[in-house]
C-alpha cells in the first residue's frame, strides 16, 4: 500500500465501496423478496381458509358474492382458461383442510385462486394482489450509485491540482526553474502549491546569487593567473620556472573545472552533438594532460561517436588522469570491447560505493590531491549524454567503463 498512488488508492476504495453496496443491495433484495413472499402467502392462507370454512357444502350465490366482495376477486368461468392455468403452471402454494383444498397460482404478477371442495370447484382471479415494488428498489440503488459516482468525481476533481503539482515538480527537477503553479484555492493542496512557488523563488534567488559569486570569483582569479602565466614565460629556464608553470596550470585547471560545475548546476550545459573520432578525442585528452604516451596505452578501434567533443574530451581526460594518478605503476589502459569503453588501472579498489565518489567535493581520508570533483563532472557530462559511469574491481585492477552503443554513428 505504500507504493500505490493516491488516485489508484481512491479508485480502489470507491471500487470496493461500489461492490460492497451492490452486494449489500442484492442481499437486501433477496431478503425483502422472501419477506414479501411470506406476507403474500399469509394473505392467501387467510383467503383460502375463508373459502374452505365460510362456504357450505353447496354454497349459495349470496355466500360466494359476499366472499368475492370481501377479498376483491373475480370469478373465472372460462373452462379452457382454467384448464390451461392448472396444466401449464406450477402452484405458488396449496392450503388443505378436511373440507377441501385451495391452490394458488402465480402467473407473472397475477394470482389465481382455485377452490376445490366436495361437490364443486371455484376459480377466481385476485383483482388487487400485493405486488413487489421492484421499481422502488431500483430507484433506491440508482440514487445510491449516483451519489457514490458524484462523490468519486468530486474527489478526483479535488485531487486534480495535485497531479498538476506533481507534473510541475517533475519539470522543476528536470531543470525548468521558471515553472510556477497557478493558484488552486485555499485548501491543503493550495497551500502546498503556494509553498512550492515560494521555494522555487527562493532557489532561483540562491542560484542567481551563487552564479554571480562564481562568475565574479573566476573572473578575479583568471586575471592574476593569466598575468602569472605570462610572467612565468619571461623567467629564464630553470626548475622554479617549471614549478611555477605547473602551479599556474593547476590553478587554471581548477578554475575551468569550477566553471564546468557552475554550468552543470545552472542547467546551462548545452550539448553540441557531432560525429567525432574516438581516437582523436583520446589523443586530445592526452595532449591536454601533457603526459607521456607510454603512461596511457590505447587498445581501441577508430570508431565515430555522436558526442559533444569538448565535453567528452573532459570525460576522457579526467578518467585517464584519475587512472594514472591512483595506479601503482602510473599507467592506464583504455580498451574498447563489445561497445564498452574501459579504463583499466592497477589501483586499489574503492573503499565506498561509486555513488559516494560521484558527489562533488567528496571527502576521503586517503584521497590524493584534488578537489574531488573529477568523477562528479564525468558523471554529469555522461548523464547529459544519457550514459552512466560504471565501476568494477577484477583481478586486482580497477575498471571504470561506459557502454557507448547508443553513441555510435550507425
Amino acid at each position: 500500500m505504500k507504493n500505490i498512488s493516491i488516485i489508484s488508492f481512491i479508485n480502489t476504495i470507491f471500487l470496493i465501496a461500489t461492490i460492497f453496496v451492490l452486494i449489500s443491495f442484492k442481499l437486501f433484495i433477496d431478503m425483502d423478496i422472501k419477506r414479501f413472499d411470506r406476507i403474500t402467502k399469509n394473505r392467501y392462507a387467510i383467503i383460502a381458509n375463508s373459502f374452505l370454512s365460510g362456504l357450505e357444502f353447496i354454497p349459495t350465490d349470496e355466500q360466494i358474492k359476499a366472499i368475492v366482495n370481501k377479498f376483491d376477486v373475480t370469478a373465472i368461468d372460462d373452462k379452457e382458461l382454467r384448464l390451461k392455468i392448472i396444466r401449464e403452471h406450477k402452484e405458488f402454494m396449496i392450503i388443505k383442510s378436511d373440507e377441501g383444498r385451495v391452490r394458488i397460482f402465480k402467473i407473472k404478477r397475477d394470482y389465481y385462486i382455485y377452490v376445490q371442495k366436495f361437490g364443486y370447484n371455484l376459480f377466481f382471479m385476485d383483482n388487487s394482489p400485493k405486488r413487489y415494488k421492484y421499481f422502488r428498489n431500483t430507484m433506491i440503488i440508482m440514487v445510491v450509485m449516483i451519489i457514490i459516482l458524484f462523490l468519486y468525481l468530486l474527489m478526483i476533481r479535488k485531487l486534480k491540482p495535485l497531479k498538476l503539482l506533481k507534473k510541475n515538480v517533475d519539470r522543476f527537477g528536470e531543470g525548468d526553474l521558471t515553472i510556477r503553479v497557478i493558484d488552486v484555492g485555499n485548501d491543503e493542496i493550495g497551500e502546498i502549491s503556494k509553498s512550492f512557488n515560494n521555494a522555487v523563488l527562493s532557489i532561483n534567488r540562491l542560484i542567481e546569487s551563487k552564479t554571480l559569486f562564481m562568475r565574479n570569483m573566476m573572473h578575479e582569479l583568471k586575471t592574476p593567473v593569466t598575468k602569472g602565466m605570462i610572467i612565468t614565460e619571461m623567467v629564464e629556464e630553470c626548475e622554479n620556472r617549471k614549478l611555477l608553470k605547473r602551479v599556474f596550470d593547476r590553478i587554471n585547471d581548477i578554475i575551468n573545472q569550477l566553471a564546468t560545475i557552475e554550468k552543470l548546476n545552472s542547467n546551462m550545459l548545452k550539448l553540441n552533438l557531432q560525429p567525432n573520432s574516438l581516437t582523436q578525442m583520446l589523443n586530445e585528452a592526452i595532449r591536454i594532460l601533457i603526459i607521456n604516451e607510454k603512461k596511457c596505452e590505447i587498445l581501441t578501434d577508430n570508431i565515430v561517436l555522436n558526442v559533444d567533443k569538448e565535453l567528452f574530451v573532459i570525460v576522457l581526460k579526467n578518467l585517464i588522469h584519475n587512472g594514472i594518478k591512483f595506479s601503482k605503476n602510473n599507467k592506464i589502459y583504455v580498451e574498447l570491447k563489445d561497445n564498452r569503453l574501459k579504463f583499466i588501472s592497477n589501483s586499489p579498489p574503492l573503499t565506498k560505493p561509486l555513488s559516494y565518489y560521484l558527489e562533488p567535493f567528496y571527502q576521503e581520508e586517503k584521497r590524493k590531491d584534488g578537489l574531488g570533483i573529477g568523477l562528479y563532472i564525468i558523471n554529469s557530462i555522461l548523464k547529459a549524454h544519457n550514459l552512466n559511469l560504471r565501476y568494477k574491481y577484477r583481478d586486482k585492477k580497477v575498471i571504470f567503463f561506459i557502454d557507448i552503443d547508443e553513441l555510435k554513428n550507425k
